[in-house]
């Protein structure tokens, strides 16, 4: 815990690719009205909630999209299925 003056500060650090995949494998599937699969953001958004509850002030997350991208891909699944629009990896 960091502190500035009087004020307190607890930061946490979020490898937000690896938050994906280990909600994405660990959670059993849940689709939103559209057909999407939202299991693994629902994980990731109860993670971050459980921080803020534990007193987190600041969460940063870091997030490696080569990688993300490669693994789509090497799993066969459809690029279509990625939030954003990918370049060529």
């Amino acid at each position: 815990m960091a502190s500035s003056g009087d004020i307190q500060v607890e930061i946490y650090l979020v490898d937000g690719t690896y938050e994906l995949f280990r909600h994405y494998y660990a959670l059993p599937s849940a689709r939103d009205e559209n057909g999407c699969e939202v299991a693994a953001v629902r994980g990731v958004l109860s993670s971050v909630l459980g921080m803020m509850k534990a007193g987190a002030t600041h969460i940063a997350v870091a997030h490696r999209r080569v990688r993300l991208v490669r693994n789509v891909k090497l799993n066969g699944g459809p690029l279509s299925s990625l939030p954003w629009s990918p370049r060529r990896v």
